[in-house]
């Protein structure tokens, strides 16, 4: 069963807790402007996030999140991208992580990810029953088990929802240009906010920032 619509007719949580409540398998795609994101359910539970064709959240971004990694280890760009595929085996074959880590990871940068979707106030929405497929996922990522909580994402998304008018007066715009200020940075900062750092060179507008690292745009722009 086919169903579409746009969030000012329908609320994003309705919508998460009707395909949770009705164990609906199929892909959730939201749209915004240029933007999309796609949400696979598996029997009502959310097990993959979409960012494109072949791709999905970051493992290094939740490593970083959760303190398993620091900043200076992350592999140095390849490109417009960040290569983070030999990074996550060498650490795996050398047992610095455990396979419940890595699941934990990718689900939190799932919920970073569903959270931004809320940010989106005039996005549309289809569902569509079936698999997964490499259009939207990076499929192999099934492999880890993820299964993110979607209540428990719904109460977030919200709360930064709340929070997102005083960020957004601090910074106006994505395609903002930085220059790193190290008497700004606090000793104690995030690891995250340490890696954004040190990408800010005085060149590149904050939206490269987030496509290299997919970080999200609330936890980009946060930081």
């Amino acid at each position: 069963m086919g169903i579409k619509g746009d969030v000012r007719s329908i609320s994003l949580a309705n919508v998460l807790q009707d395909l949770v409540t009705n164990e609906q398998t199929g892909t959730l795609v939201i749209r915004h402007k240029e933007s999309q994101i796609a949400l696979w359910f598996d029997k009502g539970a959310l097990r993959l996030v979409g960012l494109g064709p072949r791709q999905g959240p970051s493992l290094l971004n939740g490593l970083l999140a959760l303190e398993k990694i620091r900043p200076d280890e992350i592999p140095a760009l390849t490109g417009r991208t960040t290569s983070e595929g030999g990074f996550i085996r060498s650490i795996v074959k050398k047992s610095r992580v455990a396979r419940e880590t890595l699941k934990a990871a990718l689900e939190h940068q799932m919920g970073e990810h569903l959270c931004d979707a809320f940010l989106w106030t005039d996005a549309t929405f289809e569902f569509q029953e079936g698999e997964p497929d490499d259009e939207h996922f990076d499929v192999d990522q099934l492999d880890y088990e993820p299964r993110l909580a979607v209540e428990g994402a719904i109460m977030e998304a919200v709360r930064r929802a709340d929070e997102w008018g005083e960020t957004r007066k601090a910074i106006l715009s994505a395609s903002e240009i930085l220059m790193p200020d190290p008497a700004r940075l606090p000793a104690e900062a995030e690891a995250t906010v340490r890696r954004i750092f040190g990408l800010l060179d005085g060149e590149r507008p904050l939206r490269e920032i987030e496509e290299i690292t997919r970080l999200g745009h609330f936890t980009l722009l946060r930081a």
